[in-house]
């Protein structure tokens, strides 16, 4: 009689244990999944970025390029080019 009590409150107890570790299992797989969405999104936003310079280069057109580097990262502008700041907001 003790023993089938002992069995029976051990498979519970296993049983709970696997359950809750199946849980986390599952969790961990659902963000696992989510980032790996995240990374496929950002190599296609790569991507699509390599193609848009590569077809810059692939015109003969360097000059586009440098302008459009200048413009964007160091906020260039021509010296009679007019330029507007949306202070919106801020």
């Amino acid at each position: 009689m003790k023993k089938s009590i002992l069995l029976k409150v051990l498979v519970i107890g296993v049983s709970v244990y696997l359950i809750i570790t199946l849980t986390g299992l599952c969790k961990d797989l659902i963000l696992a999944k989510s980032e790996l969405a995240d990374l496929k999104n950002q190599a296609v936003q790569k991507q699509q970025r390599i193609e848009e310079l590569e077809n810059l280069l692939s015109e003969g057109n360097e000059k586009k390029l440098i302008e459009k580097a200048a413009r964007q990262r160091f906020d260039y502008s021509y010296p009679d080019e007019k330029k507007f700041v949306d202070t919106y907001g801020k």
